[in-house]
C-alpha cells in the first residue's frame, strides 16, 4: 500500500469507459452501457472529451524574459516532528523564449500566529537555464523550535527586467507538530476510468489494510466526476470486515452530505471528515460511497478509478448493487484492471519507535550458550527516520550487581511503518541461572513512550527448584511526571535497605548525573533535572546489588 498525501484536483488528460457490470447482480433486463449499471429505457449521456487544454482558446503569451517559481517541493504542505531540520526545496522555470543567467531567488518562512519572519530572506542564485527548462534550488536548512505551530513559507524570483511577474512567486503552508495525519490509498491521483453505481442504495467501497490497531480514521477523500457538475447526495460509511468472507460488515460510523463534482473529464476531490473520528479495531476496514441520489437533470455521478498505477492491488475494490432488491457484497469485476478514487486519512504520531520483540535469545538457552544479542525496533510513526538508537542490557535474578551485559547500537535508516533487526556488537554466555532482558529505543520526542521498553525473561539451563522458590523479588522504579520538565518523583521498590545510587544517562549512554541516598525498602527520592537539556535519557536505580532502569523524557 502506498502512503502518500495529495492536495488540490485531479485532472484527467482524456476520457476512456470501461463496460463493468458487477457479476450475478444486474437482472436479464438491464442494459451495460459505458460502464453504467442503467435501468431498462435509460440512455447513456453522450460522452465529452475536452482537446488540449482545460481552458481552450486561451493562449498564454511568451515573453523575452520570464522566469517564475513553478512550485516549492520541500516542505510544502507537511507535517514536520519535533527536532527535525528543514532543507527548503523548489522548481524554477524559464517561462520566456530568452536564456537566462544568474538569477536571485529568495526564500523566507514566516510564523503564522504572529507573521513575524524567522527564516530568511535567504538567497541562492540559478547560474543558467534555457527556455523552457526547469532547474532545482536548495536553501540552508533550518530547525523550528520544538513546539507545535504552523508556518507559511514563500519562494519568489527576482530576474531583473522579468516581463511577467505573476508567476515569480509560490506559498506553502506547513506544520510543526507531535501529531499528524497518515494517508492511506491504492490509486496514484490521475485517473483515466469513472464509474456509476445508478440506483440509488448501491455502495462501493475500497478495503484498506489497517496500519495498527486501533486506527483513529478522522476523514476520507472520494474523487468525482460528472456532466453538469452539479452537487448530488450520498453517504460515506466506514464498515469493519466482519461480513461473510471479510465483506464489509458492523457499520462504524457514516458522513452524510452533498459530494461535488467537475466537470468530465475533471475529477472533484471531495474532502469529508467524521466527526467524532471514527476508532476502527480490525486488521482491514472498507470505506464506501453510498449513493442516495442517482443523477441530477439526467446526468449520473461517476466515482473516478484508476487504470495505470504502479501496481494494481488485488481484492480492494468492493461494490454492492441494489437493484431493486438488498444486494450483497462482493470484489467488483474490474477490480484486476483497477483502483477506486477513495482514500482514507486517520491519526497518529509523527515519531514513534517502538522495541517491537528480541529474537536472539530465546526466552530458554542451554548452559554454555555463546550468543550476540538480537532486538527488533519499529518505526511505528508517520516519518521515515534516518536512525533510532536502541539499548540493550541483561540482569541476573535477583539483580546482584551491575548488569552481565549492556550494550548500544543504531538501527539506521528505518522508514514509517517498518522494522529493522538490531545486532550488538558483543555477545554474552550467562551461567546456570534466571535473567531478565530489557530493550529500550531511544528515540528522541518519541510521542509515546509505552511501548518503547520491552522486558523478556530468560532462562539459562536448569537452575534447579530450589533456586527458583529462592529467588527475590524484583525491584522496581517508576518515574512520575514522564514527560517532565524540571523535577522528578522516582518510586523504588527493593528486596531489602540500603544505600541506593540514581544514574541518569543520556541517549548516547553517557553520564549525566548521579545521586546516592541511604533508603528503604520502598520509598521516594527527587531529582531536579533542570539543568538537562530535553531529550530521552535512561535512570539506572542501583541498590545494594540491586538495580533497574527505566526510560525518562525531559521537554522544554
Amino acid at each position: 500500500m502506498m502512503t502518500r498525501v495529495r492536495y488540490g484536483m485531479a485532472v484527467v488528460a482524456g476520457l476512456l469507459l470501461a463496460s463493468c457490470l458487477f457479476a450475478g447482480q444486474a437482472s436479464d433486463q438491464s442494459v451495460v452501457t459505458a460502464g453504467m449499471l442503467l435501468d431498462p429505457g435509460l440512455t447513456a449521456p453522450a460522452a465529452h472529451s475536452r482537446p488540449g487544454s482545460l481552458l481552450p482558446g486561451i493562449a498564454r503569451q511568451i515573453h523575452d524574459n520570464d522566469v517564475g517559481v513553478l512550485k516549492i517541493t520541500w516542505p510544502g504542505e507537511a507535517c514536520i516532528p519535533f527536532g527535525d531540520r528543514i532543507f527548503p526545496r523548489g522548481k524554477v522555470q524559464n517561462f520566456g523564449s530568452q536564456t537566462q543567467t544568474n538569477i536571485p531567488v529568495i526564500c523566507v518562512i514566516f510564523d503564522s500566529a504572529a507573521g513575524a519572519r524567522v527564516y530568511g530572506p535567504e538567497t541562492v542564485y540559478v547560474a543558467r537555464i534555457d527556455s523552457g527548462c526547469v532547474d532545482t534550488v536548495a536553501f540552508p536548512s533550518w530547525r523550528p523550535p520544538t513546539q507545535e505551530k504552523v508556518y507559511f513559507d514563500t519562494m519568489t524570483t527576482a530576474l531583473p527586467g522579468d516581463e511577467d511577474t505573476s508567476n515569480d512567486w509560490k506559498a506553502g503552508r506547513f506544520t510543526v507538530a507531535v501529531w499528524g495525519e497518515g494517508h492511506l490509498t491504492y490509486n496514484d491521483g490521475t485517473f483515466e476510468n469513472a464509474i456509476a453505481w445508478v440506483l440509488s442504495g448501491s455502495e462501493m467501497a475500497e478495503r484498506f489494510a489497517a496500519p495498527k490497531r486501533p486506527l483513529t480514521l478522522d476523514k476520507a477523500v472520494l474523487w468525482f466526476r460528472s456532466f453538469s457538475g452539479d452537487d448530488y447526495s450520498a453517504e460515506v460509511r466506514v464498515y469493519a470486515n466482519d461480513g461473510p468472507g471479510g465483506s464489509p460488515g458492523t457499520q462504524l460510523g457514516t458522513w452524510a452530505g452533498q459530494l461535488h463534482t467537475d466537470t468530465w473529464p475533471a475529477e472533484y476531490r471531495n474532502e469529508v471528515s467524521f466527526d467524532p473520528p471514527i476508532v476502527v479495531d480490525c486488521d482491514t476496514f472498507f470505506v464506501s460511497w453510498y449513493a442516495t441520489e442517482e443523477k441530477k437533470g439526467g446526468f449520473y455521478i461517476y466515482l473516478a478509478y484508476d487504470t495505470i498505477s504502479d501496481t494494481i492491488h488485488i481484492g480492494n475494490d468492493w461494490g454492492k448493487y441494489n437493484g431493486g432488491g438488498p444486494g450483497s457484497w462482493g470484489i467488483v469485476p474490474w477490480d484486476a484492471s483497477s483502483d477506486l478514487g477513495i482514500d482514507a486519512y486517520y491519526q497518529a504520531l509523527l515519531l514513534d519507535g517502538s522495541a517491537a520483540d528480541i529474537p536472539v535469545p530465546q526466552g530458554q538457552i542451554d548452559s554454555n550458550t555463546t550468543f550476540t544479542p538480537q532486538v527488533v525496533v519499529k518505526n511505528v510513526g508517520l516519518v521515515d527516520r534516518d536512525n533510532i538508537p536502541v539499548k540493550f542490557s541483561i540482569v541476573r535474578n535477583p539483580a546482584i550487581g551491575n548488569p552481565i551485559y549492556s550494550d548500544s547500537a543504531n538501527t539506521g535508516p528505518v522508514a514509517a511503518g517498518h522494522e529493522v533487526t538490531v545486532t550488538f556488537s558483543g555477545s554474552v554466555k550467562p551461567t546456570t541461572g534466571n535473567y531478565t532482558m530489557t530493550c529500550i529505543t531511544l528515540l528522541p520526542f518519541d510521542g509515546r513512550t509505552g511501548n518503547d521498553t520491552l522486558v523478556r525473561p530468560l532462562t539459562v539451563g536448569n537452575p534447579g527448584i530450589a533456586e527458583r522458590n529462592g529467588v527475590a523479588a524484583l525491584p522496581s522504579v517508576s518515574i512520575a511526571p514522564n514527560p517532565l520538565g524540571r523535577l522528578a518523583t522516582v518510586r523504588y521498590a527493593l528486596p531489602r535497605a540500603g544505600l541506593v545510587t540514581l544514574d541518569v544517562y543520556d541517549a548516547t549512554g553517557r553520564g549525566v548525573m548521579s545521586k546516592t541516598i541511604a533508603a528503604k525498602p520502598v520509598g521516594t527520592v527527587s531529582l531536579d533535572l533542570r539543568k538537562l537539556e530535553a531529550g530521552v535519557y535512561v535512570v539506572r536505580v542501583k541498590a545494594d546489588g540491586f538495580s533497574a532502569t527505566q526510560k525518562l523524557v525531559v521537554e522544554r
